[in-house]
């Protein structure tokens, strides 16, 4: 009993600050993305959830709270980052692989965050965060002056050893941006399916996904979309973070992949996330372009992510919301696209070979 309440509390506690801080950003299909997430691993990866206070799976919904808060960050709403900071300290605390992630969001968050939003005009978040942080790492800095430290052992353990190496990083990008994705695979129950599920993609499929990340974070940025800038961006340190984690292990201690790929589930749901999202805005703009809407649109209203992408494929330009096609003179001296009755100056009258002009008397020269 007090073992299905940890396990209880473990998967709910994190997961429920996170739909709590999507909720207050008013990001409410995120919420449903998180319950997906932990509902794909109870489908796909059972052992996770049924064994969740084991730690080398107890970090996941901690690790789906940290994207989720470092988001809701990234969009501005810093008063959530001193949760962030405490929600990554546990999971940097308890598996490895998921140190460099947790540093990298807790870093990054805010200055997307500054980027997009501007400064805060106050800075008490610094100062809580700050304090949250120590008082969640007092007990391990303390512990260093001691003989026996756990810090003082991970720097010293793999010192000289031959490491995986950035090609397996990249392959590792490769598989959470595969064309089939991972949450739609059931987890490997042996160490070969584990280095095989990474092995069969290759390092330039994680260069494509990297990429392509790249390219949906500037169109974000450039047509205004902040918030999906901010989940590519989040997305983009995530995963690199967590491919270099991957490509840094000994290759000795290649048998603990086998556990380690847990995290990949659900670095996959966020990198399908943006893409699924930025495939909605693509959709959206052909739609509009297509119904031949788009020049009705305000110039600072919403803009689809993508237009830049389908204008660049159809051969169009971008940037002419609003204006009128060039105006062609007719027999009767009005313009077309427009209702008022212009007089037809000489520059307008055509002529034909013999040099004759085709306009009536009834032109006037101004």
């Amino acid at each position: 009993m007090v073992r299905c309440g940890a396990q209880r509390s473990s998967v709910g506690s994190p997961l429920s600050v996170a739909i709590e801080a999507l909720w207050s950003a008013r990001q409410w299909i995120a919420c449903a993305v998180v319950a997906f997430a932990i509902a794909d691993y109870l489908c796909f990866a059972p052992p996770v959830v049924e064994n969740i206070v084991w730690n080398a799976y107890f970090p996941i919904p901690f690790f789906i709270a940290a994207i989720a808060l470092a988001w809701v960050v990234a969009g501005g709403s810093f008063g959530w980052w001193p949760v962030l900071v405490f929600v990554a300290s546990v999971i940097a605390q308890s598996q490895l692989i998921y140190a460099l992630p947790a540093v990298a969001l807790v870093l990054t968050a805010p200055l997307v965050g500054i980027l997009l939003k501007g400064r805060p005009p106050r800075v008490r978040w610094i100062v809580v965060g700050l304090a949250v942080g120590i008082g969640c790492w007092l007990a391990p800095l303390l512990q260093t002056f001691g003989s026996s430290s756990n810090l003082s052992a991970l720097v010293r353990s793999g010192q000289g050893l031959p490491r995986m190496g950035f090609r397996w990083g990249f392959q590792v990008l490769g598989t959470v941006g595969s064309p089939s994705p991972l949450w739609l695979h059931d987890l490997p129950n042996n160490f070969f399916g584990v280095l095989s599920t990474i092995a069969i993609n290759s390092p330039v499929n994680g260069i494509i996904v990297l990429g392509g990340l790249a390219v949906i974070a500037t169109a974000a940025w450039r047509h205004g979309q902040r918030n999906l800038c901010a989940l590519s961006l989040v997305t983009i340190v995530c995963s690199v973070a967590l491919a270099i984690g991957f490509g840094l292990v000994p290759t000795k201690n290649s048998l603990n992949f086998a556990y380690m790929i847990t995290a990949l589930w659900a670095t996959s749901v966020l990198v399908w996330s943006v893409v699924l999202w930025a495939l909605v805005l693509l959709v959206a703009a052909t739609a509009r372009r297509v119904a031949g809407s788009e020049a009705n649109q305000p110039r600072d209203g919403w803009h689809p992510v993508w237009s830049a992408a389908v204008l660049a494929v159809t051969g169009g330009r971008t940037g002419l919301r609003g204006r009128c096609p060039p105006l062609v003179p007719t027999r009767t001296g009005q313009c077309r696209n427009q209702r008022k009755q212009l007089p037809i100056t000489a520059s307008h009258c055509h002529r034909d070979r013999a040099g004759r002009t085709s306009g009536s008397g009834r032109h006037t020269r101004q």
